[in-house]
């Protein structure tokens, strides 16, 4: 197997105390599509029409218009952002325009570090390969529901040719010159025996693969039926309770409206934004008083006390050591306390 087994995330990490406050944020996730192709059963995405109406999020795409104002805004940041990444509430390559947008953020030297897609693949014809290849994506993320087509209809709700979505694969491989690939599936997608079998068919057409666990990542799926749990991260680490959710320190989600959130989990409610690109500038929102005040709360309340984190998992996700703001809470806050005292 020429694939490199790698779990998705870089483990050369900064001790997030010592960074604290930063300038900019670390890690942006722009949704560029909340349209997805698939319905998986683990995903907001199997939520009902109304369900997901309720939460403040539609099939849409994102402008191009909404777009260049968010890079114009990006701009405004003291330093580059360390990693951007095409992923969200919907299937990135459903907009056709997202190739585009990897090369304005590529020529705009945006994103220092990582310049990433997250991609159920099967939108990845051989014009979309070349596209986003040359565009100057970094890395393209693969995520597969299953290692034939009847999984995929039980996973993802659909009917697709697996074989077909194989050769997409493997052509993007063969035509990805300094792109990394990354082909992962979930441990709750596979039968007994069946990792031997991802490796097999796609251990020779990718840089790195991995099989990650079913993780508690999104709060509107509750347990997911209890076919997982939160004693591991997706890494299939074990995973460690933890005060203080260390996502809102470091990362910005914005969705395919321009609204921006704290964290990564999908369909958020409106309620917990931090406000919206249209209305005020990602700088604005960054050093604002709405996620000034997250921030604060998180520190002295732990997540727990906080309305909207307190029923949330996605932090136990991924628990890096580096990551860990609990021990140092009080001396984060008063650098928070300085810096405001300094505006």
């Amino acid at each position: 197997m020429k694939a490199a087994i790698k779990a998705g995330y870089d483990k050369k990490r900064n001790i997030l105390a010592d960074q604290i406050p930063l300038t900019a944020p670390y890690s942006i996730a722009l949704s560029s599509s909340q349209k997805c192709n698939f319905r998986c059963n683990y995903c907001t995405q199997s939520l009902s029409k109304e369900e997901k109406e309720t939460r403040g999020y539609g099939d849409t795409l994102m402008s191009w218009e909404l777009f260049l104002e968010i890079v114009r805004q990006l701009k405004a940041f003291e330093k580059p952002i360390k990693r951007i990444a095409f992923t969200g509430l919907g299937e990135p390559l459903a907009n056709p325009q997202t190739p585009d947008m990897v090369k304005i953020l590529h020529q705009e030297k945006l994103a220092s570090v990582q310049l990433d897609i997250y991609t159920n693949g099967y939108l990845l014809d051989e014009d979309m390969t070349h596209r986003l290849v040359d565009a100057g994506l970094t890395r393209l993320r693969i995520s597969l529901q299953g290692l034939n087509s009847e999984q995929y209809r039980t996973v993802a709700g659909v009917s697709i040719d697996f074989d077909r979505l194989v050769r997409q694969i493997r052509y993007f491989y063969e035509h990805r010159k300094d792109t990394i690939l990354y082909v992962k599936i979930m441990d709750a997608q596979l039968a007994e025996g069946q990792e031997s079998e991802f490796h097999a068919i796609f251990g020779d057409i990718c840089d790195e693969i991995f099989v990650e666990h079913l993780a508690l990542a999104q709060p509107a799926m509750g347990d997911y039926a209890g076919r997982t749990d939160d004693a591991r991260t997706m890494f299939g680490e074990i995973a460690k309770e933890r005060a203080v959710c260390h996502y809102p320190f470091f990362y910005m989600q914005i969705d395919a409206a321009g609204n921006v959130y704290p964290c990564p989990p999908l369909g958020l409610p409106m309620e917990f934004s931090l406000g919206n690109v249209n209305k005020e500038s990602l700088r604005n929102i960054w050093e604002g008083e709405t996620r000034e005040k997250l921030l604060f709360d998180l520190l002295e309340k732990s997540h727990y006390g906080v309305p909207v984190c307190n029923v949330c998992q996605n932090y136990r996700c991924f628990t890096d050591d580096a990551d860990n703001l609990d021990d140092r809470r009080e001396e984060i806050t008063v650098r928070l306390k300085e810096k405001r005292s300094h505006v």
